[in-house]
């Protein structure tokens, strides 16, 4: 955990200043000045009225679920075991009923969704076609005689952009960190070095479209953006991403001594 957090922290930061000077810039707001806010916003919750009950079971059975999705790889509970049990949590204190979740057409379709594509991704990697990819990439990239940072720019650039033809992270990582690490891995990167160049990447293209993760998909569902502007602010944020992580986190890395 120390390795991983030093590794970030000041990369990640500057991404945290990063984007909503770039978010400001594609997308002004209307007005940007909001006086009456803290006025509607109380008179919105005097209008909802004090937690109820129900609200309070949820709030920490979704608490406890996170503990436990946190803390999987240390206490060796599966999250599938935790999202099933939250699962059955609120359905025994009727938070929410069977019908409920029967109706939500939205969540059984990215349910399928996901089930099908993780389902494909390993199959894919079963029949041995994720270790041929590798093997037949690596190759072309040794045949055109690039050296570790071209390469290693060549690879991390399709790592990412391949994320176009996902729609989860969970499949893009269970199909392909593995042989893309192996690439890096061969043609001369540091094995810690690429193994956490993926890992960010994996997390920093999750706003590459409105299918890209889970996330993207629940925000898209809200509608106060068009398909076409987030495409285009995917893209941008990919460079913006894609030339601070590069720039920042090579400095940074070269100084804590990671590379």
């Amino acid at each position: 955990f120390h390795t991983w957090f030093a590794a970030a922290v000041v990369p990640a930061f500057v991404s945290f200043l990063l984007t909503p000077l770039v978010a400001l810039k594609l997308m002004p707001p209307e007005s940007r000045t909001t006086s009456d806010a803290p006025k509607v916003a109380k008179q919105r919750l005097d209008e909802m009225g004090p937690i109820s009950d129900d609200e309070k079971v949820f709030l920490f059975v979704m608490l406890g679920m996170v503990v436990l999705w946190a803390s999987s790889s240390l206490i060796h509970v599966k999250p599938a075991i935790t999202a099933f049990c939250g699962l059955g949590i609120l359905l025994l204190t009727g938070v929410i009923t069977w019908e409920d979740c029967a109706k939500n057409q939205q969540a059984w379709s990215t349910f399928v969704s996901f089930a099908t594509l993780v389902g494909l991704a390993e199959m894919l990697k079963i029949l041995g076609i994720v270790e041929w990819l590798s093997s037949v990439v690596t190759s072309k990239i040794r045949a055109a005689g690039l050296a570790q940072v071209p390469a290693f720019l060549v690879i991390i650039t399709s790592y990412w952009l391949i994320h176009y033809l996902f729609a989860s992270q969970v499949a893009h990582v269970s199909a392909l960190f593995q042989p893309f690490l192996v690439m890096l891995v061969e043609t001369g990167t540091p094995k810690i070095a690429a193994l956490f160049a993926l890992a960010f990447v994996s997390n920093l293209f999750a706003t590459l479209t409105p299918y890209a993760s889970a996330q993207s998909a629940v925000l898209f569902a809200g509608h106060y953006i068009t398909p076409v502007e987030w495409y285009k602010a995917g893209f941008v944020f990919m460079l913006a991403y894609y030339i601070e992580w590069l720039v920042v986190g090579a400095a940074w890395w070269r100084l804590i001594g990671l590379v």
